[in-house]
């Protein structure tokens, strides 16, 4: 932990990083976070304040906003979960490179993972494609499969 950011780590004196859990540099980890056994953070990762990220959870090129709670065993990457999101255990936010286009700019090979919006709840073994939004306070079942948008406050079964 180097507050000083030369070695492209950041994590807050209060949050706590368990001893077997493994932090890939650039890394910040912000107050009162857990980050549990066996996890593996980064790189290119921003962890929110009150963050938990549960034992064998592995998050990459993503950022996770305050009050997120990640299951364990989950796997998310290039994403980003909003303020008190919900990603239950074994579930998968997956990335794909592809081209964006944002106006009349494209951006070739970019990594796409989801957004998961404020108070957005994924249960246990969710699976969410690349490209995917899921709108705020919307609740994805155990099991269930994403592909594609889910709007605010919908629920998701099977």
């Amino acid at each position: 932990t180097d507050p000083s950011g030369t070695d492209d780590r950041y994590v807050a004196d209060s949050a706590r990083i368990h001893d077997t859990a493994v932090l890939h540099p650039p890394v910040v980890v912000a107050p009162d976070a857990v980050i549990g056994p066996n996890a593996v953070v980064g790189p290119s990762t921003a962890i929110g304040q009150n963050a938990t990220i549960n034992a064998g959870a592995v998050i990459s090129r993503s950022v996770l906003d305050a009050d997120v709670r990640i299951g364990a065993n989950a796997t998310i990457a290039d994403s980003v979960v909003g303020q008190r999101g919900r990603v239950g255990a074994g579930a998968v936010i997956d990335a794909e490179t592809t081209d964006v286009r944002v106006g009349d700019t494209i951006h070739r090979d970019v990594r796409l993972g989801a957004v998961v919006a404020d108070g957005a709840r994924l249960d246990q073994g969710v699976v969410v494609t690349p490209g995917s939004l899921i709108g705020p306070d919307a609740h994805v079942h155990p099991g269930s499969f994403v592909d594609g948008n889910v709007g605010e406050g919908v629920e998701v079964r099977r």
